[in-house]
């Protein structure tokens, strides 16, 4: 709930004498300050509405009592913890048996993401469904590394969190194809355009054809199109070359003749599409590719005569602007391991839970980013706040609860003493406050012994 929604509630019940209201809310869970929903909002409530009946629900149906035991221990840290209920303290009504939150200290970036990997791929060989086992991580930059590992584990995964689909490396080759098209003549799409791998260009026949027109003093396409090369250039590639060369000038040809969305089609069918459908992980590249192609098919539903001129355009506006097309990857179709951020998991459950990255700075004392830009807090929620709190730390301890109870069965927290770029790093302080009662270190020296011989 955000301010305009409190001012709603309160224009509707200022109607009414005795108005009758029923909310539902947890203060543990108010983890979205940025969209305005903030702890403030229930006590200003509990203030206005003072003969209200608070209900508190203490009992669980989801986790162990030693999970339970474990995020309220957590959560006791936080100052405003007991402002509308003495005891938030929750009762277990779930039958799972009590498993300690397993601490995971590795030491490196690499070690601890191939450590979770294989943990998780232990559990799949035990029989454990994938898709109740979720990793949880604090930003969405934290997953693409993990995508990687899990691949290479054979170990099936969705990602359900916003990707930027502009970091796909499929993506960026086929906007590099447009790009060589629109600006058909440009030596330096085109040599982009022939490195991609559809093509099947013998990457030194490019460079022999690259030296060969500086020797000529003439553009590349004009080397291309002129069709002189041939008996003057040894290539390897040749009749590739000369199929790439026509498809370009089909393309461009289409391009100025066709609206956008039936060139990105076509462009797809001649052997783009065929080639994603033969990577590994083809699912989320097509859902990529389908979110684009959306976007497109909006564009195109404003403008009946968009083109590819437009379509660059809006490309380099994105761009310029630093703004980033997301996709939610939700299919139905994919079965696996959920890769998301905290943020993204509320609401949800998995028997097992993995939280990576807890080391400090990233979860809790978080640096400030500087005051470039201020958020008006005063628009977005109400200001109602008699006792205060160290809002980042605050609200980030709230996130690390949401995580923890999201398990039904075992949590197991890694963090490594190393970043990737090297630098020493010391465990979150939000584990650290994890009461001993309910938490134990995982045995890892094995693991790092293999890993340094076998990274």
């Amino acid at each position: 709930t955000n301010k305009a929604q409190i001012i709603i509630i309160e224009y509707l019940c200022n109607y009414f004498s005795s108005p009758n209201l029923f909310v539902v809310g947890d203060e543990q869970h108010a983890i979205f300050r940025f969209q305005g929903a903030t702890l403030e909002n229930f006590l200003y409530f509990k203030n206005l509405y003072k003969d209200a009946v608070l209900i508190n629900l203490r009992e669980n149906y989801r986790s162990s009592q030693m999970i339970l035991d474990a995020a309220g221990s957590l959560i006791d840290h936080n100052v405003k913890t007991d402002v509308l209920v003495k005891d938030n303290s929750l009762c277990a009504k779930s039958k799972h048996k009590d498993i300690h939150i397993h601490i995971a200290k590795l030491s490196s970036f690499f070690a601890e993401y191939y450590f979770v990997g294989q943990e998780i791929q232990k559990k799949i060989q035990e029989g454990i469904n994938p898709q109740e086992i979720a990793v949880l991580a604090r930003n969405n930059k934290d997953i693409d590394p993990f995508m990687t590992i899990l691949e290479q584990l054979s170990v099936p995964y969705v990602v359900e969190s916003d990707q930027n689909i502009f970091q796909d490396i499929v993506v960026e080759k086929l906007l590099a194809l447009f790009y060589a098209i629109y600006r058909l003549g440009s030596d330096s799409e085109l040599i982009q355009a022939m490195h991609i791998d559809i093509f099947n260009i013998d990457p030194l026949d490019i460079y022999k054809l690259i030296e060969f027109a500086k020797i000529k003093k003439i553009f590349l396409w004009d080397v291309l199109s002129a069709n002189t090369y041939y008996n003057q250039v040894k290539l390897q590639s040749l009749d590739n070359i000369v199929r790439f060369v026509q498809q370009i000038k089909e393309w461009k040809t289409q391009s100025m003749n066709d609206s956008f969305d039936n060139v990105f089609i076509n462009v797809l069918n001649t052997g783009f599409l065929e080639k994603v459908l033969r990577n590994k992980n083809n699912i989320d590249v097509i859902e990529k590719i389908s979110s684009l192609y959306t976007q497109i098919k909006i564009l195109v539903s404003r403008n009946h005569l968009f083109s590819l001129d437009d379509f660059i355009t809006y490309i380099e506006l994105l761009k310029k602007h630093h703004i980033s097309p997301f996709m939610s990857s939700k299919s139905p179709f994919r079965l696996g391991v959920h890769l998301m951020t905290a943020h993204k998991a509320k609401g949800r459950e998995f028997d097992y839970i993995y939280i990576i990255n807890a080391h400090d700075g990233h979860w809790g004392n978080k640096r400030e980013m500087g005051n470039l830009f201020l958020i008006p807090w005063e628009y977005l929620s109400v200001a109602f706040d008699t006792i205060p709190e160290t809002q980042g730390n605050e609200d980030d301890r709230r996130l690390f609860f949401v995580a923890l109870t999201r398990a039904r069965k075992q949590v197991l927290i890694s963090y490594s003493t190393s970043a990737i770029d090297q630098k020493e790093q010391v465990v979150s302080q939000f584990v650290e406050e994890i009461d001993p009662l309910f938490k134990k270190d995982v045995e890892v020296s094995q693991f790092e012994k293999h890993f340094a011989i076998h990274p």
